[in-house]
């Protein structure tokens, strides 16, 4: 049995590997390409063999240890990349040691760069943004500029527009075709015109293009025949190349240069007049108007009456002590309205224009003294039921050596003794208070007022009389003047043993207003008195910027004729008034002063920029340079590579600061603009960021 079972075993293995065999070979193909042709794709391996792949390739991270090779487009989150490095988002760039080659880029921690193949440039300061102000006044007038040429195409076939001239043969044209009519010739024969076709151009610098034809004249019934003439056909214009026309004796324009890097501090402020919101001609108050120009400090001087002392204490026989015999009401009035519009009190002690006092006897003068205190206390102290206006500066009299309009009739040493007693008294009452004068009359004409600034120092320093500022007037005729009129009186100061802390006040200053300078001036033809004194007063304005002035108080802040900033009649502003606007406008907005500097000394410039770098102003005034024109250049502007609001603003004999150039512009570091500017204005440019 056991037997029979082994048998049985050996037999099933059989067959099962029989049918094995007979399966495996029945499944089988054999290879139809002749060897490698067939082959299975060698798989992606880790061994050093290059390999290449047709199809895709989906990685979820990939690290590339030696060079990389893109044969087409590269896309960094972007499916179908448009260029050969085409990145959806921000890309970081840094720095290394490696030499460079033309077109690397870097960051170097403060700017991005590129190499030329010599040297690395910046990306980001180099770029210069060049606007004109042709290019704006041809848009203007409804042309189209193109840079390239300069030229401005208005669409005219004929001459260019009033204050433009065609630029050598600068034009656009449209192909014409002419052609003759015909008429029966004498002999019977007819006789027929021929034609022609011409030419164009585009906006090129090309004469008309023309042709030839011939004409048969009408039928000429007396001689029955017919005359043919050789008549031009010409191109038909559609456009003229124009440019600007320039005034005749023009001499080059003015190079201006700021650098908005370099700050110079604080723009100061000289809005100050005489006068006062009350008007001593009509009494008319013009706070509100006060508040625009940005009126800050007002001198007492020239309201022809309530502030002057005979007014307050009419009765000079009465007792300084008793409030009863002071008369405050016109001088409260006056006082609280410069008060109200929160400007500060330059208070002068004495009297006004054509004073009825003019001489203080010498066992006189600690009354007078007396009273004066008496006013501080008024307005300081509460005292006659008065107020607390904490009023720092106190001017003693006005003009002592004016030998024209007498405002003292002494004798030099007695109003020394005059001021020593007042000053005296007053500083005894308050330490904390200015006290100076003698507000003296500097004749730059004639050269007066050295001997009698010499006489009052002196006499100050021996008897230690108080002298906190040193007031003077000036009414020159060129900017330049009280600046160089401050600066003698410093070094007057210095050698009577005086320090630099005694404050130089100009309490009057305006042009020479009888036209009298021995120089002269240059108005243009046409140029009315108020347009050049508003050229003289912003640009002795801005030279006051580096002056040794501590204070410039403008005569005068009212209708006073044509020293006043109101019109008399109409109480209209006159165009000074506009300047202290333009100068309350860059004070306020732009403060910080930035370097600034022209190669004409007749064209003052003064920049400033704002707090947070966002805003520059800039005024510009010429005075009576024949340069007709500047080219502005701004370098180095903090917020760069952003758009920039461009304005200008000018100030003539038809423009009262009226806006006329505005446009935006991408800028990069710095800005170029050249414009046209004519003696007695003023322009007012500011630039937004």
């Amino acid at each position: 049995m056991r037997k029979n079972i082994t048998k049985f075993l050996l037999l099933v293995i059989a067959f099962t590997f029989a049918l094995s065999i007979n399966y495996i070979f029945a499944a089988w193909t054999g290879p139809i390409q002749a060897p490698p042709g067939g082959n299975t794709p060698t798989p992606v391996h880790i061994g050093t063999t290059n390999q290449v792949k047709d199809g895709g390739l989906g990685l979820n991270a990939l690290s590339v240890f030696g060079n990389g090779y893109f044969q087409d487009n590269v896309g960094i989150g972007i499916v179908s990349p448009q260029a050969k490095l085409d990145v959806a988002g921000k890309i970081k760039v840094g720095d290394d040691s490696v030499s460079p080659t033309a077109g690397t880029i870097r960051w170097t921690g403060s700017d991005l760069e590129v190499y030329d193949g010599s040297v690395w440039k910046s990306l980001t300061s180099g770029d210069t943004t060049i606007i004109t102000s042709d290019v704006t006044d041809c848009n203007n007038f409804g042309g189209n500029w193109v840079d390239s040429q300069g030229v401005c195409y208005f669409p005219a076939a004929g001459e260019c527009p009033s204050g433009w001239t065609q630029k050598e043969s600068y034009s656009s044209t449209q192909g014409n075709t002419c052609a003759g009519k015909s008429c029966l010739g004498t002999y019977g024969n007819d006789i027929y015109g021929t034609s022609c076709s011409t030419g164009s151009h585009f906006r090129t610098n090309k004469d008309k293009e023309d042709c030839a034809y011939m004409s048969i004249n009408e039928f000429e019934a007396q001689y029955g025949n017919c005359s043919p003439k050789f008549i031009e056909c010409l191109a038909t214009q559609t456009e003229v190349g124009c440019v600007k026309t320039k005034p005749s004796g023009v001499v080059a324009a003015v190079t201006i240069n700021i650098d908005a890097s370099i700050t110079m501090g604080q723009i100061r402020s000289f809005q100050a007049v005489n006068g006062g919101p009350a008007t001593p001609f009509s009494g008319i108050m013009f706070p509100k108007e006060y508040l625009d120009m940005g009126i800050d400090l007002v001198r007492n001087h020239g309201a022809l009456g309530p502030t002057d002392i005979d007014v307050i204490f009419p009765n000079f026989n009465a007792d300084p002590n008793d409030p009863g015999n002071y008369n405050f009401k016109g001088a409260d009035r006056y006082i609280k309205t410069m008060k109200d519009i929160g400007a500060d009190i330059f208070f002068r002690l004495g009297y006004g224009w054509r004073p009825k006092v003019k001489y203080i006897p010498l066992k006189e003068h600690d009354k007078w003294a007396e009273i004066a205190k008496h006013i501080v206390m008024h307005y300081n102290g509460g005292w006659a039921n008065g107020f607390n206006y904490d009023i720092k500066y106190w001017e003693v009299w006005n003009e002592p050596n004016n030998d024209i309009d007498t405002f003292w009739s002494g004798t030099d040493t007695e109003f020394y003794k005059l001021y020593e007693t007042t000053a005296k008294k007053i500083k005894q009452y308050d330490p904390s208070l200015k006290i100076g004068g003698p507000a003296l009359a500097i004749d730059i004409n004639r050269g007066t007022g050295g001997t009698f600034a010499k006489g009052f120092m002196d006499h100050a320093k021996l008897t230690n009389s108080p002298l906190d500022f040193f007031s003077f007037h000036v009414y020159p005729y060129n900017p330049v003047q009280p600046s160089e009129t401050a600066k003698n009186v410093r070094s007057f100061l210095n050698t009577a043993g005086f320090p630099n802390s005694v404050e130089l006040v100009m309490s009057e200053w305006n042009l020479d207003g009888l036209y009298t300078a021995p120089v002269g001036l240059k108005p243009r033809k046409g140029i009315t008195r108020d347009l050049t004194y508003s050229a003289f007063m912003a640009s002795s304005y801005i030279l006051m910027q580096d002056s040794e002035i501590n204070k410039a108080i403008f005569f005068s802040g009212d209708e006073h004729g044509f020293l006043g900033i109101f019109e008399q009649s109409t109480y209209a502003w006159k165009k000074p008034a506009y300047v202290f606007k333009s100068f309350k406008d860059i004070k306020n907005n732009t403060p910080i002063r930035i370097k600034s500097s022209s190669t004409d000394t007749e064209y003052a410039v003064l920049a400033g920029m704002s707090s947070d770098n966002k805003q520059i102003s800039i005024l510009i005034s010429n005075f009576q340079s024949p340069k007709e024109g500047f080219n502005l250049n701004i370098n180095n502007i903090p917020l760069s590579n952003r758009p920039v609001k461009y304005e200008r603003y000018v100030l003539d004999e038809n423009r009262n600061f009226g806006l006329i150039e505005s446009g935006s512009y991408n800028i990069k570091g710095s800005f170029v603009t050249s414009e046209d500017m004519v003696s007695q204005s003023v322009q007012l440019i500011k630039l937004f960021f």
